[in-house]
């Protein structure tokens, strides 16, 4: 008994996984069964590691000079002011549907954007403003990761558009590490797990469907649904508990009897 609460104490388990309550026959297995969490990687892994690079903030090694890194175009202040005003002059011109609009990073360089915020900078920005800043090479590679990323977050992707995105990851990922770590042993850290993971995304896809279909924006956007839908402020929680019921009450029903649910397109994601 004492070995067995050592070892939960060293494991970090307490109690049996909840995972084990999955019926072997009806997933397609552990960890096949788990696709990548696109939110975070997307809005804030991947983003992170763009403005650390171009920014000159992200770690080096004592035997690294930043004045080699041609690709941080936005380390002299007066250029990350500048990048930062055109990213704020850009909110006119972004439709509702982009949801958030970003800030202007240089105002807010100590405090997170939204995850939304950071997918409108990197994915929709900044190929733009940053085309003739960055050094072309460096743009090319960028564009490929955006390309290959908006593709992965569709909501239904065609075979044809997986074979074309596996290609473009592979290719950004060979030239990231060819570009940026110029294989050296000091830079290895650039390549954050982050990174591995992108080239990945297609092949999670073919197995358990496009990512954004089962990544934290579902489960956000349900919060916020539950929440809004609460009228009575006293015992908020337990009429949360209430609403997420009678949601999966409604669900239920759609998936058994399909003729209900009026919104149906027939399509299969």
């Amino acid at each position: 008994q004492r070995e067995y609460k050592t070892r939960c104490l060293a494991t970090g388990i307490v109690g049996p996984s909840i995972l084990l309550g999955l019926q072997p026959h009806l997933i397609l297995g552990i960890p096949e069964c788990f696709s990548s969490e696109m939110m975070y990687l997307s809005g804030v892994n991947m983003a992170a590691l763009w403005l650390d690079l171009w920014w000159a903030s992200i770690e080096y090694a004592s035997t690294d000079n930043k004045s080699d890194w041609v690709w941080a175009v936005l380390k002299p202040q007066e250029r990350w002011e500048a990048h930062g005003h055109a990213v704020a002059a850009c909110k006119p011109y972004l439709p509702g549907s982009f949801n958030v609009a970003p800030h202007d990073p240089s105002l807010h360089a100590n405090s997170w954007h939204k995850a939304t915020e950071y997918i409108t900078l990197i994915y929709c920005l900044c190929p733009m403003l940053l085309h003739g800043t960055l050094p072309h090479v460096y743009w090319q590679n960028f564009c490929k990761f955006v390309t290959g990323f908006l593709i992965m977050g569709q909501y239904s992707i065609t075979p044809a558009g997986l074979e074309h995105t596996r290609n473009l990851l592979a290719e950004w990922e060979y030239e990231y590490k060819t570009l940026f770590c110029q294989w050296r042993i000091d830079r290895i850290h650039f390549v954050r797990p982050c990174v591995h993971l992108c080239n990945h995304l297609t092949a999670e896809a073919m197995g358990v469907g496009s990512p954004i279909c089962s990544s934290q924006w579902t489960m956000e956007w349900t919060i916020g649904n539950l929440g809004q839908e609460i009228r009575q402020p006293s015992d908020p929680f337990s009429n949360l508990v209430q609403q997420g019921i009678q949601c999966c009450q409604v669900n239920t029903l759609k998936a058994l009897v399909p003729t209900l649910d009026l919104t149906n397109e027939d399509s299969n994601p």
